[in-house]
C-alpha cells in the first residue's frame, strides 16, 4: 500500500486514491515521452547561406510545421538579387542556386523548385513574394518592412523557402 508523510504522520492512501495517482503519474510520463520523441528536421546552416550567397537577404524568418511526432522548420528568406524585374529576378536566383550546386526539380512562369546535391532530403522553393502570405510571417517586423518596401516600389524581392524533408 502506497502511504504518505503529513503533518509528521504516515497515512496510507486508499486504493481508489492510489489508482489515481498512479494514472496521473503515467499521463505525466506520457506527455513528457510524446516531447522526447518528437523528432525535428532543420535545414543546415550551411545550406542557408548558400541562399545568403545570391543576393541581399532583407527579411528572414522560420515556420514550424508538426506532421505527427515530427516537427518540419522552414527557413523563410526575402531577397533582393538587384534586377528591376520578377523575370529576371527568378532567372538570377535560379543562375546562383545551380553555381552553387542546386539542382532544379520543377519549373513555373512564376516558381523554381530545387533540390540541394550537398544536403540529403533540403529542397527550395523561389517565388514571387506574394506566396508569403501562407507562412502568416508579415508580422514580424523586418518581414513587415520588406513586404512594405516591394510594395512601394523599392525592390524586386523574391520569397526563398527551404526545408528539409524526412
Amino acid at each position: 500500500m502506497l502511504s504518505v508523510h503529513l503533518r509528521g504522520k504516515v497515512r496510507k492512501l486508499s486504493k481508489g486514491l492510489q489508482a489515481l495517482v498512479a494514472l496521473c503519474v503515467l499521463a505525466s510520463l506520457c506527455g513528457c515521452a510524446a516531447q522526447w520523441l518528437q523528432s525535428k528536421l532543420e535545414v543546415d546552416r550551411a545550406a542557408v547561406r548558400e541562399v545568403h550567397r545570391i543576393g541581399d537577404v532583407v527579411a528572414q524568418t522560420t515556420a514550424e510545421y508538426v506532421y505527427g511526432n515530427t516537427v518540419q522548420v522552414a527557413e523563410i528568406l526575402i531577397v533582393d538579387v538587384g534586377k528591376t524585374s520578377f523575370s529576371e529576378a527568378i532567372k538570377t536566383a535560379e543562375e546562383g542556386l545551380l553555381n552553387e550546386g542546386w539542382v532544379v526539380t520543377r519549373r513555373s512562369v512564376d516558381q523554381v523548385d530545387m533540390k540541394s546535391r550537398k544536403w540529403e532530403k533540403v529542397m527550395l522553393s523561389v517565388g514571387p513574394l506574394e506566396l508569403l502570405e501562407p507562412y502568416h510571417a508579415e508580422m514580424k517586423p523586418d518581414v513587415a518592412q520588406a513586404v512594405k518596401d516591394h510594395k512601394d516600389g523599392v525592390g524586386v524581392y523574391l520569397l526563398v523557402d527551404l526545408s528539409k524533408a524526412q
